[in-house]
């Protein structure tokens, strides 16, 4: 999109719009996706050795962001500590 004067003179700037924001009022227009695993649902894990892909925990495989998830509640659960 190029950006004009109201007098619809060409201004020479170059605006880009943003993923996800409508250009009204800047509402979110969809769910936002999981930076984690780029929106993919998966992730790969070096835990115990040796690369293998799972399911994100950040957004439990949904891609997408889950509003109030912890991804680390369930490692606080199997060390018996709610520590934060």
């Amino acid at each position: 999109m190029i950006a004009s004067h109201p007098s619809g003179r060409a201004l020479g700037v170059s605006i880009t719009r943003l993923a996800g924001v409508s250009e009204q009022a800047g509402q979110p227009t969809g769910p936002e996706s999981c930076t984690a695993c780029r929106g993919t649902g998966s992730v790969i894990s070096n835990l115990g050795g040796e690369p293998h892909q799972l399911a994100c925990p950040w957004c439990d495989g949904g891609g997408v962001v889950l509003p109030g998830h912890d991804a680390q509640a369930h490692w606080r659960a199997e060390q018996g500590s709610d520590e934060r």
